[in-house]
């Protein structure tokens, strides 16, 4: 790939359906929508096919893993090299990783306008870097000759195309725009027979294609894609298989381009790579580069700002609501929406009854169930209330409570039973006397995990019992109620105590 297309920039607005959950499907995707903000991404990136991969649940297989050879389970791992490869980069060649993936049951992409040669047995496919043009306008993308489209190859022009229906078929035919999924810069494939993992010729040029510069026009065996999958020859494990003459129909630029099938092509491609048990893991090499980054653009589109909300004056809202109003009293709207229109009026008439009639109903109801609740209050006693109780300690004596002891709950204030009980705790572990608002000194066992908090709900139950008087609902002492017996059985386990200095003799 030495082009891309000038007429898109390096900063692309990326596709928000990378942010839609789910796996990918054989069925057709909506158009990809801009999001407002513009994510930079190279045009010549593989950003949004690794972001796809990610959507579907596909993980990347480390860098280091990649360099030391801990590839795990193939069976359940895809092999993607795009672009160019050397031997040195792995310690041999560049496409064993390929080779050992679909011999033991995983799946493998190679795609690459440069020079290379793939080889497996006796079964080799090459590309030789020479550039494919095409000065056909129907054909070519944008009017560039150097983007031609691909051709999907039918049974009826080879015998050994794959059917329509099956894993391989499905992958260029029945596109929605036959012909429109766009290279760019693109080379040639051959390969010496069709056989095991080489055994599908998938697309070829458009008929008039020529080899750039010497105007030698394309023969039958010029291919843009070869497939095969079924079965390992010597362990009898499924692979999938899938070579290109040109990378750059998975760069970020062609995958967005309008009007193309680029990214159709990318979902399924995803799809035939991951097979029936769904693969999930990945090595995936980008000249040469082990890239482990599948959700850069998902974690971007995540850490976007979001849009603020707009502040509105008061007295906007409030010229709004005015408005809103003076123009339903001037139309006199709330009336017809209650009695219908003015122009009939029995059915105003009808509908006034209606409302009398259900207001009627609705007092007499509201006055029955008055004197209801009345009647059964009044024969309730009201002179012996029960007693109320705190931690399960009565706050006064059963029967008739004194003065103040009403008044405390008529107040919903019951700091001074709470107090009482507080105290009665610290007196039981050695605080006698009358004591101030410092806490003692306080040792705190260590296995106590976390001894602040603790320190915390003994400081604050100290100034209950000896602090200055303050205002201890109901409702709150519920709350401090489960923390008062942690508090006491923490003591209980010898997890916290106070220690007193001995006085000087």
């Amino acid at each position: 790939m030495r082009r891309i297309l000038s007429r898109l920039t390096p900063g692309l607005l990326v596709a928000a359906l990378l942010l839609v959950p789910g796996g990918v499907s054989a069925q057709p995707r909506p158009p990809a929508q801009p999001i407002k903000k513009a994510i930079e991404v190279r045009s010549g990136d593989t950003d949004v096919f690794r972001g796809l991969l990610d959507r579907a649940g596909v993980k990347p297989v480390s860098r280091e893993d990649v360099e030391r050879n801990r590839l795990g389970s193939y069976e359940d791992l895809i092999v993607i090299m795009l672009g160019t490869h050397n031997n040195r980069q792995f310690g041999g060649d560049p496409f064993d990783f390929a080779r050992i993936a679909i011999s033991n049951g995983g799946a493998a992409l190679i795609a690459s306008d440069g020079v290379l040669n793939y080889w497996n047995g006796n079964r080799t496919a090459w590309t030789d870097g020479t550039r494919v043009e095409c000065d056909d306008d129907p054909s070519i993308h944008d009017g560039k000759e150097y983007c031609p489209y691909v051709v999907p190859i039918t049974q009826k022009e080879s015998d050994n195309a794959p059917e329509a229906d099956s894993a391989a078929g499905k992958l260029f035919l029945g596109l929605k725009r036959l012909n429109h999924v766009a290279t760019n810069d693109p080379s040639v494939l051959r390969t010496n027979g069709f056989t095991g993992e080489l055994r599908f010729p998938l697309a070829r040029y458009p008929k008039n294609s020529t080899i750039a510069g010497q105007f030698q026009k394309l023969n039958n065996d010029a291919l843009f894609a070869i497939a095969g999958d079924g079965t390992d020859d010597a362990n009898r494990r499924a692979y999938r298989f899938l070579m290109m003459a040109d990378q750059s129909v998975f760069i970020n630029q062609m995958l967005l381009e309008p009007g193309t099938d680029n990214l159709e092509l990318t979902y399924r491609v995803i799809e035939y790579l991951r097979g029936p048990n769904k693969r999930k893991r990945c090595v995936f090499i980008e000249n040469g580069r082990v890239m482990d980054n599948f959700d850069a653009i998902k974690k971007a589109l995540d850490n976007q700002p979001k849009r603020p909300i707009p502040n509105i004056p008061p007295e906007r809202i409030v010229d709004f609501l005015n408005g809103t109003l003076d123009n339903l009293q001037t139309q006199n709207k709330h009336n017809e929406l209650l009695l219908g229109s003015p122009s009939n009026p029995e059915g105003q008439n009808r509908r006034l009854a209606a409302i009398a009639i259900a207001l009627l109903i609705l007092g007499a109801t509201w006055g029955m169930w008055y004197l209801m609740k009345r009647g059964s209050t009044a024969r309730k006693p009201n002179d012996i209330p029960p007693a109320p109780s705190v931690a399960g300690v009565p706050v006064g004596p059963p029967g008739v409570f004194d003065r103040r002891q009403k008044e405390l709950l008529r107040r919903n204030n019951v700091y001074e039973p709470v107090r009482d009980l507080v105290r009665e705790f610290f007196t039981s572990i050695g605080i006698v006397g009358k004591q101030g608002p410092k806490l003692p000194k306080l040792v705190i066992s260590n296995v106590v995990r976390k001894p602040d908090s603790l320190r915390t709900a003994i400081k604050d139950f100290w100034r209950i019992a000896f602090g200055p008087p303050e205002e201890i609902t109901l409702h709150r002492w519920r709350d401090l109620e489960p923390f008062f017996e942690r508090l006491r059985l923490a003591h209980a386990d010898n997890k916290w105590e106070f220690v007193f200095e001995e006085a000087a003799v």
